[in-house]
């Protein structure tokens, strides 16, 4: 039962979604050869927006009934489901009840929109972007758009009141204006009226670039950097292992299909293990299998000698410039448990900071000392660029680092997880 009202209530939505945009959108004049014609299209919208709206009670009364059966279980098994990659496991997602109210406010902005009611659109776009537990980005995407037009809309209307006449041209109220006081007056108050609203626009305009910024995707290169030494590869501590793990992490959880992802390993010199290239699900269990065999290899390297850290960066910047393309964000996550500094390692920082290059520090048990003198050295004065080191594997840290913020790619059964923004997921299972 429970499974039929959700079929009904989707089956509401897609169906408004679909008259709204095709039966109810504004017409041009011009498509119309006469004034009856236009008279019955006009009927025809009528009677389309009445069964809309009556759709949309119908909405609403299945949606009170069903809402409380949220329960802290349905949102833990929801949780579960995006999380598993496990391929069976992607025709079990079902669409939460709170994306379906937040489409439903969606629909109604555009509906109240094409209806000329702007400030009530306004208003239901508002919601439709509100972050909750679970929340569809493309919806809050869309939201902010839409949003951001009827600010222009708002912002022209103000201009054509006519209160800019004169005042902008000519910097001046008595140009356009009787020079009455009353008058004078007059255009004083509308000139600081239209001021205000400028102000309030502006932070409007602030506000929706943030919010657009957070749930737009940069396409990004990711080369993990892991150094071999005696150290790290002892059997003892396991920090390759530690290193494999997390790098696994990265690539299942924060690589979609429009980034690309490598890894190298250093000694004295730099060997690649996996070239730079995008995710898809023929390399996923190959990729995770050469990452997780990085133990393996470590018998095959000569650990007398230190790591070479400035050669491998060096390389990786070589790397970067044949490979890279442009409009991408470029990473290097490394790896390691020491550093020496040999007095030139800033020049490389450097470097990298030029070819925008970002660097995260995985310090793995490494001396205080040597973290703090690592952190100094990569510290960056481009804002664009961010340089880091985090102690050992600091899953919140990096998930705050490369947190992907709901963008859904055009197939979404690839990486479901993109699906939702799960806002505060940890925190989330805490409280639950």
């Amino acid at each position: 039962m429970l499974q039929d009202d959700k079929r009904i209530m989707e089956a509401i939505l897609e169906l408004n979604s679909f008259l709204i945009k095709y039966k109810l959108r504004p017409y041009d004049s011009n498509d119309f050869e006469d004034i009856d014609s236009r008279l019955i299209y006009n009927n025809q919208r009528v009677e389309t927006f009445k069964f809309i709206v009556d759709n949309f009670h119908n909405f609403d009364e299945i949606y009170e009934k069903l809402k409380n059966i949220n329960t802290r279980d349905y949102f833990k098994n929801f949780l579960e489901i995006i999380r598993n990659k496990s391929k069976n496991n992607y025709d079990l997602i079902e669409t939460p009840f709170l994306i379906l109210a937040q489409r439903r406010n969606y629909l109604l902005g555009k509906l109240a929109k094409y209806c000329g009611h702007f400030s009530q659109a306004f208003l239901y776009f508002c919601k439709s972007k509100e972050r909750h537990i679970i929340c569809d980005a493309y919806l809050i995407k869309s939201s902010i758009k839409q949003i951001y037009k009827l600010i222009r809309h708002f912002e022209k209307d103000l201009e054509k009141e006519g209160i800019l006449n004169g005042y902008l041209k000519n910097n001046t109220i008595t140009s356009a204006y009787d020079s009455s006081k009353m008058k004078k007056n007059k255009f004083e108050e509308d000139i600081l009226k239209f001021r205000r609203f400028k102000r309030i626009f502006s932070f409007y305009h602030k506000e929706l670039e943030t919010e657009i910024e957070f749930f737009s995707y940069h396409p990004k290169d990711v080369l993990i950097l892991i150094g071999f030494s005696a150290s790290m590869c002892s059997r003892d501590n396991r920090k390759i292992q530690r290193a494999s793990n997390n790098s696994i992490t990265i690539f299942d959880n924060y690589i979609t299909e429009k980034d690309r992802f490598g890894l190298f390993i250093f000694t004295e010199h730099v060997n690649p293990i996996i070239s730079l290239g995008n995710k898809c699900l023929n390399n996923i269990e190959c990729i995770k299998d050469m990452i997780s065999s990085l133990e393996k290899m470590t018998e095959e390297y000569d650990l007398d000698k230190d790591p070479n850290l400035r050669n491998a960066l060096e390389r990786l910047i070589d790397y970067f410039k044949k490979k890279s393309i442009a409009k991408r964000q470029k990473w290097v996550v490394l790896y390691t448990d020491s550093f020496k500094n040999d007095g030139l390692i800033k020049d490389t920082i450097k470097k990298m900071e030029e070819n925008e290059i970002n660097l995260l520090v995985v310090a793995l048990n490494m001396n205080k000392e040597e973290s703090n003198r690592f952190a100094d050295v990569i510290k960056t004065s481009n804002p664009k660029i961010k340089s880091e080191i985090i102690e050992n594997e600091n899953v919140t840290k990096i998930a705050q680092i490369f947190r992907i913020n709901g963008i859904i790619q055009e197939n979404e059964k690839k990486f479901i997880n993109e699906r939702y923004d799960c806002e505060k997921e940890s925190n989330l299972r805490k409280n639950l």
